[in-house]
């Protein structure tokens, strides 16, 4: 059963953690094959930390070309690092053997049952978990930065992240740069036929 938890504004010490949130739920990740959708240029107090991520293998995929560039130039805690330039809607036509499916701001800027779809695949491939972090309830947002992909196409509520068999904890007000502030959610699905993490992982056997 999945479950929905509502908190105000930093309840947790920084609801923004990302890595510490990884450590809690895997405890050593350093054998992790982590595929990151809608990489961006890992510039927000969330995505950047994906770069502190100590894991075997990061994958990041992005469609704009000169995010992925920034990208690449920056230094990564990961020990091998795979960057796609493409529709993150067909990562999963290429890369099969993945422990953490991460998607930071991205499933609103999909067409709703394109997003769905883009879930239902990620359940498909991640042998542990999924983690998104997305906008809750109205959201607007234009293209912006060059990239048309930056507006926002889709709206998610914590009821509807629960029917897809994730557990969600809502932060009220969290986007305070929008007037009125918006709601953001963490939304953890576990994958219920997972093997344990701390077997030995094949890096290069990820790519089909």
């Amino acid at each position: 059963m999945s479950v929905i938890q509502i908190h105000t504004p930093f309840v947790e010490s920084n609801p923004l953690d990302l890595t510490g949130r990884l450590a809690d739920y895997f405890g050593r990740i350093e054998r992790m094959n982590v595929l990151n959708l809608g990489a961006g240029r890992c510039d927000t107090p969330i995505s950047e930390q994906v770069l502190r991520i100590p894991c075997e293998t990061l994958v990041s995929i992005d469609t704009h070309e000169p995010a992925l560039a920034d990208l690449k130039k920056k230094p990564s805690a990961a020990k091998m690092n795979i960057f796609v330039e493409g529709d993150i809607r067909s990562a999963f036509d290429t890369f099969k053997i993945i422990d953490l499916v991460i998607a930071l701001d991205v499933i609103e800027h999909l067409e709703l049952e394109d997003a769905k779809k883009l879930i239902e695949r990620a359940k498909q491939v991640a042998r542990e978990r999924i983690l998104i972090w997305v906008p809750i309830g109205d959201c607007p947002q234009d293209p912006y930065d060059g990239n048309p992909n930056q507006l926002h196409r889709s709206t998610w509520t914590a009821e509807m992240l629960a029917e897809m068999g994730f557990d969600v904890t809502v932060y009220r007000g969290m986007h305070k740069h929008f007037n009125p502030p918006v709601d953001a959610a963490w939304a953890v699905w576990n994958n219920p036929t997972t093997r344990s993490v701390f077997e030995p992982s094949d890096s290069q056997g990820i790519v089909a």
